[in-house]
């Protein structure tokens, strides 16, 4: 918002508006101008008289322009550039939104070839380990199979043991019995 202190009429007045200063001051100028013009020409009249007189001499200019066919084609211009504003705009939206894809979708792309490299190297060390791990096995097979070996052999040497026991046991009662 703008403030402007302007001298219309010979009053102090401080305007309040969106518009830009010097339009405003443009503006009250041209009201202070209207005013006085309509003051010169009705000299005895009272002010708010010529207030009122001048105010309709400015809404006539306004109906003026605005019944112009040049300010009707003013106006259709500056429809056509507002909507054409508008449309910028809009095209503008959509190529951020669409820059805003692109870089997420880049980003995704660096993060999928950081996940690739990620997972080369997970599946790299599981195939390291599953080596390792494959290697452990063959070993302990090895192990195994030398153990039933030598499981298999202790055991028919305790079958053998157990046949002279009972060789000598045998020899023992028919030697008891023999002596008896």
């Amino acid at each position: 918002m703008n403030k402007v202190n302007v001298n219309i009429y010979g009053h102090e007045y401080t305007l309040v508006s969106e518009k830009p200063k010097e339009f405003i001051l443009k503006v009250a100028s041209f009201v202070d101008d209207e005013i006085n013009k309509t003051s010169e020409t009705l000299v005895n009249w009272s002010k708010t008289d010529i207030l009122i007189l001048a105010c309709n001499n400015i809404a006539e200019h306004y109906f003026d322009l605005l019944d112009n066919p040049d300010t009707k084609s003013q106006q259709e211009l500056f429809n056509k550039i507002d909507a054409l504003n508008r449309e910028l705009a809009s095209v503008k939206l959509q190529n951020e939104q669409k820059d805003i894809k692109i870089k997420s979708l880049e980003m995704t792309d660096m993060n999928s070839e950081s996940l690739k490299a990620k997972i080369e190297k997970v599946k790299s060390d599981y195939e390291e380990k599953l080596n390792q791990s494959n290697q452990k096995i063959e070993e302990c097979e090895k192990i195994n199979s030398e153990l039933e070996s030598k499981f298999f052999e202790l055991q028919i040497k305790l079958a053998q043991k157990e046949e002279e026991l009972k060789n000598i046991q045998s020899q023992s009662e028919t030697e008891t019995n023999s002596q008896e």
